[in-house]
């Protein structure tokens, strides 16, 4: 049996592009059944013998099939008045894909959507409408918005970065990704040195940033350590960048059970140091910070947590769990509910889409209910992020809060 992120680098080394989705070839087509030619089946000499008015009125009969024929087409193509309701299909078919593989962050283990249903979901949820709203509404202006986590909240830095594109408000691809207005969707694992996680692999991130830090000179050091950074009243930076109060981060415990005790100690730490400072007039210019409420696990087993014993011989991800039996769940209502932290995607209903895992469809590995098929779940955590972006006040404090 495998940790989750185990199983996270197992779904990145097959990354071949899929086929084009099959719903969206058939829901393109537009078949038209022609009319066969029926001045075929009369002979010339039986025109030839009628007199000019009976002519007339025998071709007008000929011509009357093409007439109908003509009409159909521009009502099937959607002719001058936008289309009829199977053009509309087609193009509300198109919408409902929202993105696949030929946007460059998805992974092609992610890229079931077809089979599990996910993206009619996402689709109907309005992910695609809302964030062209927020791309489109001025508000995000010059605004990085920053994603701190481990591979389910890569996940979500997929979905917002391929809703962009979907919306047409994409720039550049990219861990860094530009969107339109000057702004941009960035992805970290160890930003602000917040989080523990997967420990082996970050000490060589972290001593790669500390490398890549020594060259930009002594001045780049400080501020990378957000908790530090907000003790001595210093600004935060996230490599290398020094952010400002109309930037956003969010971030979360993680799924990790060797560092989530201490993801959320640290997490609690920051946060009400930055509130003590700004009620005491001290903040230098921090972004808002908002934590994401862990997305739920749906292992056939007591609230859907991963387990060994799950996945020796698996049915299927659980389709519903009781979060109130998640310890997940039950950690994040003591140390952020409890403290008046508000909690991204906490009350959407997640613990009743276990349909939407990858679940057993990826060969490499036996069953992932942690990990979601895209476009999906994910793309919900996507909207309410971008919601909150949009909604942000330049003072640090975001409108709902």
């Amino acid at each position: 049996a495998m940790e989750p992120e185990t199983q996270f680098e197992l779904l990145l080394k097959n990354d071949s592009p899929r086929e084009g989705n099959a719903m969206l070839r058939v829901a393109s087509r537009n078949e038209l059944e022609v009319e066969p030619d029926l001045t075929e089946e009369v002979a010339p000499s039986v025109i030839a013998k009628m007199d000019a008015g009976r002519r007339r009125l025998f071709i007008l009969v000929l011509a009357l099939p093409l007439v109908l024929l003509i009409t159909q087409f521009t009502a099937r193509s959607g002719g001058f008045h936008g289309g009829d309701s199977a053009t509309r299909t087609t193009i509300i078919a198109r919408e409902a894909m929202l993105f696949d593989d030929t946007c460059g962050p998805l992974h092609s283990p992610y890229n079931v959507s077809s089979i599990t249903g996910s993206g009619q979901m996402s689709y109907q949820s309005g992910t695609l409408s809302s964030v062209r709203q927020a791309l489109t509404s001025g508000n995000l202006d010059n605004r990085r918005v920053i994603l701190v986590g481990d591979s389910v909240m890569y996940q979500i830095f997929i979905s917002l970065v391929c809703l962009a594109r979907s919306a047409g408000g994409l720039v550049e691809y990219g861990r860094k990704a530009k969107i339109i207005g000057n702004a941009s969707i960035m992805f970290s694992e160890w930003g602000g040195k917040l989080l523990t996680f997967n420990e082996r692999k970050q000490a060589t991130v972290e001593k790669n940033r500390d490398t890549f830090l020594s060259r930009l000179g002594e001045s780049a050091r400080p501020g990378h350590n957000w908790i530090k950074s907000c003790e001595d009243r210093e600004v935060m930076k996230f490599e290398g960048l020094a952010l400002t109060a109309n930037d956003i981060v969010f971030t979360h415990a993680t799924v990790h059970g060797e560092g989530r005790q201490a993801n959320m100690e640290k997490i609690v730490r920051l946060l009400t140091c930055m509130d003590h400072a700004r009620n005491n007039g001290e903040d230098p210019g921090w972004p808002t910070i908002r934590i994401v409420a862990s997305l739920p696990q749906h292992f056939p087993g007591p609230g859907g947590a991963y387990s060994d014993a799950d996945v020796v011989d698996p049915d299927g991800c659980l389709l519903s769990i009781n979060p109130v039996e998640s310890e997940f769940y039950q950690q994040e209502t003591l140390h952020f509910v409890e403290n008046g932290i508000p909690l991204v995607g906490r009350d959407l209903g997640l613990e009743d889409l276990g349909m939407y895992h990858i679940g057993g469809t990826n060969p490499e590995v036996k069953l992932d209910c942690t990990h979601w098929s895209l476009p999906g779940v994910p793309d919900l955590i996507a909207k309410e992020m971008m919601e909150i972006a949009a909604d942000l006040d330049p003072s640090g404090v975001d409108g709902r809060s």
